[in-house]
């Protein structure tokens, strides 16, 4: 944290955690989920839907930066907000009985967005786990608010999304692995002996998805698509090298090389050559494009993820961290 950069990172994330604290968190009634159905507006229901959760990163970070204890209640706030939601599954990817324009509470839905909600309430546990079970034991672990009625427990409970993905196999899991599942279980676990089991089976996965591509590690409809992809397989990759504390690395895989390289080198700031249906402006994701470069020693990559920071402000280099939830938002709509 002693570079100058990192410095303004903390004190950007530590003075926008320090406004989010007393600050209402948007409310989801459910005449905002009924809209989608009503009249196609999914607008209105993601915009507080990723707010809440981009919120909640940013609490975390910054209480992990600080650790003075000074966000830990508003971080409870947003767990338990997050939690009591009656689905995580967005209006647009809901499924209804006829004629309702409401998410079935019969039904286990795990859509995109659930979980990517059960990876941020997972990772912000296991993250302040500790700090967070001395408050009260009930926010270390996962699971709704006590009290909760049953139904409502279904969709806010990301031990369910945990479950779904513990109990698949692993040509069952490759689809999964862009939806972040696998990430939420794997922060999830305590236990080794069901921690190796998932592992064993994401390092399948992993396989899968790498076996997939071509030697020269790029994707027939250009950035846009292998951008995701790869960042997703980027995340599990990192995952998985940390939670063995380095035991599983295949950074130095020839293929891991390619499929990270420069392929998505913007030819004019954000353009980039596209085909099919695919968006001709994408982001590499500066984070994870920066430790993907580290870990196979590419300093041009490291270069693209600073220019990515760059883009769109008047600084050298933009010192906001970027959460997930927030760009999802950007595309969401």
């Amino acid at each position: 944290m002693s570079h100058p950069l990192n410095q303004e990172r903390r004190a950007f994330l530590v003075a926008r955690a320090e406004q989010l604290v007393g600050t209402p968190w948007p409310a989801l009634p459910a005449t905002l989920y009924m809209q989608y159905a009503r009249d196609g507006n999914r607008a209105n229901y993601e915009q507080p839907y990723f707010e809440r959760r981009a919120s909640l990163a940013t609490l975390v970070l910054a209480e992990c930066l600080e650790h003075r204890g000074r966000f830990l209640d508003e971080i409870a706030n947003g767990l338990w907000a997050i939690t009591e939601e009656a689905t995580w599954c967005l209006p647009a990817h809901a499924a209804r009985l006829p004629n309702d324009v409401l998410h079935r509470q019969d039904l286990e839905s795990v859509d995109l967005f659930a979980a990517e909600t059960a990876m941020t309430l997972a990772t912000a546990r296991y993250l302040l786990r500790a700090e967070l079970e001395a408050l009260s034991p009930a926010l270390g672990r996962p699971g709704a608010p006590r009290g909760a009625p049953a139904r409502r427990r279904s969709g806010g409970d990301e031990r369910r999304v945990r479950q779904r993905v513990v109990a698949r196999r692993p040509q069952q899991l490759v689809a999964l692995v862009r939806v972040q599942r696998p990430r939420a279980a794997m922060l999830s676990l305590d236990s080794a002996a069901p921690l190796a089991d998932l592992g064993v089976k994401l390092m399948r996965v992993a396989d899968r998805f790498v076996a997939a591509y071509g030697d020269d590690g790029g994707c027939d409809e250009g950035p846009g698509v292998l951008g995701p992809g790869r960042r997703r397989a980027a995340g599990v990759l990192e995952l998985m090298h940390s939670r063995t504390g380095g035991a599983v690395d295949i950074y130095d895989q020839p293929k891991i090389a390619a499929m990270a390289g420069l392929s998505s080198v913007p030819t004019s700031a954000a353009l980039v050559p596209e085909l099919l249906d695919a968006d001709a402006r994408t982001s590499p994701g500066a984070g994870k494009v920066y430790r993907f470069g580290e870990r196979i020693g590419s300093e041009p990559m490291k270069d693209l993820a600073l220019l990515d920071a760059t883009l769109g402000s008047e600084r050298p280099v933009s010192p906001p961290s970027r959460s997930a939830a927030s760009a999802r938002r950007c595309w969401a709509r």
